[in-house]
């Protein structure tokens, strides 16, 4: 909350987990500001992380795939050396347990995408003013104000939009 003292978010950028409650957002000067509610730009940035991380994972099994192939060819043609047959054995099991982690980790992404779709506790809450051209984040969605909003919320409705409604 920024609701003691003066209660006032002017300029700059601003990110919180959880809901804001203001005095006043922005200024009549169309101060630079911006705010940001919810996880979903960490979730975001972390699911990036893992896309990359599954990526090298896929690359390293193609290379995987690619040594099995050969040495079970030459397999075929004569017993293979104690080293080779080592090779192989090494690149299987290396194979198999990349297609575990691929599976791990595509896991993760999907309990991160169900997290960022969580959007229905987050706000903002205006008991004063917000003014025009501050640009306001709720989970993944985006809405720079144009217009002057007096004792609001805003919010992310049922339909996965941001909205504005009158406080009492």
């Amino acid at each position: 909350q920024a609701l003691a003292g003066k209660g006032v978010i002017v300029g700059g950028k601003l990110t919180c987990i959880s809901g804001v409650q203001v005095k006043q957002l922005g200024s009549e000067n169309y101060t630079k500001t911006r705010i940001t509610v919810g996880n979903a730009a960490v979730l975001s940035e972390e699911k990036l992380n893992i896309e990359g991380q599954i990526t090298a994972l896929q690359e390293k099994v193609k290379q995987l795939v690619k040594v099995e192939n050969l040495l079970n060819t030459q397999r075929r043609q004569a017993p293979l050396p104690p080293d080779r047959e080592s090779m192989l054995h090494t690149a299987t099991r290396e194979k198999l347990r990349s297609y575990g982690e691929i599976k791990r980790l595509q896991k993760q992404i999907s309990d991160i995408d169900m997290l960022i779709k969580q959007n229905q506790d987050l706000s903002i809450v205006v008991k004063g003013t917000a003014y025009p051209g501050v640009r306001v984040r709720i989970g993944s969605e985006k809405v720079t104000l144009e217009t002057t909003y007096v004792r609001t919320k805003i919010y992310v409705d049922a339909g996965g939009l941001i909205s504005f409604k009158p406080i009492i």
